[in-house]
């Protein structure tokens, strides 16, 4: 996620503390906002995996 995807995520948050919506409803708009969010991405700088074990000295 980006910067416009966090404000997307802070609107859904004051919808339910600030405007008192819905929780089921803003629940529903969460899940389809999240279905292209499903895997989780790492950045390295070098050829290790993000899962790869490293012996530490």
């Amino acid at each position: 996620m980006k910067e416009s995807e966090m404000k997307e995520v802070a609107g859904f948050i004051k919808k339910v503390v600030v405007d008192k919506k819905d929780k089921k409803k803003i629940a529903a708009d969460v899940k389809k906002f999240r279905k292209d969010f499903q895997k989780v991405h790492y950045c390295f700088e070098n050829k290790l995996g993000g899962y790869e074990y490293v012996k530490l000295r």
